[in-house]
C-alpha cells in the first residue's frame, strides 16, 4: 500500500493521486492541455499535446535536413578545392 507520508500528503492537499487508463489521460492531467485525437487523415489538432509534439518534431526534422544539406555542400566544396589543388600541382 501507500506509505503513511504519502497518505498524509494527499489528505493535506499537498499531493494528488490520479487513476488513469491511458498515457494520454496522464498527459492531459500533467499539462492541462488535451492530448488530442487524430482526424481521418491522422492529423492531430494543432493546440493538442500530440499536435504540438508532431509540429516540433517536423520542425526539428526540417532543421536537420538543412544542416545535412549544408554539410554536404561544405564537403563537396572542400573536395572540389582539393581536386583543384591536385590539378594545379599536376600542371606545374
Amino acid at each position: 500500500m501507500l506509505d503513511h507520508e504519502v497518505i498524509e500528503a494527499v489528505e493535506n492537499g499537498e499531493f494528488n493521486i490520479w487513476a488513469i487508463e491511458t498515457v494520454d489521460q496522464g498527459l492531459e492531467i500533467l499539462t492541462g492541455v488535451p492530448a488530442g485525437v487524430p482526424d481521418e487523415s491522422g492529423e492531430y489538432p494543432k493546440d493538442s499535446v500530440h499536435g504540438k509534439v508532431k509540429e516540433k518534431l517536423r520542425s526539428l526534422m526540417e532543421e536537420a535536413a538543412k544542416l545535412r544539406r549544408k554539410l554536404r555542400k561544405k564537403e563537396k566544396d572542400e573536395n572540389d578545392e582539393e581536386n583543384d589543388e591536385k590539378n594545379n600541382d599536376e600542371k606545374e
